[in-house]
């Protein structure tokens, strides 16, 4: 899986390795109205979609990623077997958007001072998105930008930084609507314990029978055929209902020596925690040569 993306001569010492990685980055939208203080909007299916139709996130991803971003259309990593050409693909969309919002009684667009605003029954909508501290600087300025485009489309939108995401906490308040989110998957992850309604990790509060009654199928698939169709129903539910916005699998780009073949020769990497997003600029900046 390892692809050599420097252009780096036949004597130079160290070179750049992307590797490839199973993360997935989504925006996790708080859905459940119970216990709750406020009015939930985000409990509203064509809101949530209007959400992933406002996002850009082909201009994120040259802008603020260099074009390294992997887009996802649902809920596995860019390249997992589990991934169909066929599913129901997120698009970038203003006027879908702002024609699903004025469909939703009590919602409406109305411009205000040259500058559109979001209202719910006459009052402006305000959304907070929270994301955790130490996050890579790109990651952070791709989220700057998806509050940019929230705002120039109409929410009032306020930023959240947390310190670790304590899970316990979030699910019993109502301090977020929006959560920038990176998950870990294996290809034998079971996504299940995020989306089904009982679902350990299933923090927006969704819930749908039909939903679980896929898991259950998968679940019970023996062979890849049976695995990918009902992978590919999963994805296209989760999509339709916007019960997250999948976003993107970021790679790592590391910095070794010329000699490295694998994990065991780590002792040859020369950085081996972050990844950089301009390798050739960063061999520039630092001259390394043989």
């Amino acid at each position: 899986p390892w692809l050599m993306i420097s252009q780096a001569g036949e004597n130079d010492a160290f070179v750049i390795n992307r590797i490839p990685t199973h993360n997935v980055s989504k925006l996790l939208f708080n859905i459940d109205k119970k216990d709750s203080d406020r009015f939930r909007h985000l409990g509203n299916r064509n809101l949530r979609r209007a959400i992933t139709h406002i996002i850009d996130r082909v201009s994120i991803s040259y802008s603020k990623l260099s074009g390294t971003a992997n887009l996802l259309n649902g809920p596995f990593w860019s390249g997992s077997p589990l991934n169909s050409s066929s599913v129901n693909k997120l698009e970038y969309n203003i006027t879908k958007a702002q024609n699903l919002i004025n469909k939703i009684d009590n919602y409406r667009i109305v411009n205000e001072k040259n500058k559109d605003v979001v209202k719910y029954k006459g009052e402006p909508i305000a959304l907070t998105i929270i994301r955790m501290k130490g996050l890579h600087k790109q990651e952070n300025d791709a989220i700057d930008v998806i509050k940019q485009q929230l705002d120039k489309f109409g929410f009032i939108i306020e930023d959240k930084t947390i310190s670790k995401f304590n899970w316990t906490n979030f699910k019993k308040t109502d301090s977020w609507d929006i959560a920038f989110e990176t998950t870990h998957q294996d290809i034998s992850s079971n996504i299940s314990l995020e989306y089904e309604t009982d679902g350990r990790y299933n923090y927006s509060g969704y819930s749908h029978t039909g939903l679980d009654e896929l898991f259950t199928a998968f679940a019970s698939c023996a062979t890849s055929p049976c695995l990918k169709e009902f992978a590919s129903e999963i994805t296209d539910h989760l999509n339709s209902n916007a019960v997250s916005m999948f976003l993107w699998t970021l790679d790592y780009y590391y910095v070794v020596n010329r000699n490295y073949l694998d994990y065991n020769t780590i002792d040859q990497w020369v950085n081996g925690y972050d990844f950089f997003t301009h390798p050739e600029k960063w061999l520039l900046k630092n001259k390394i040569t043989n």
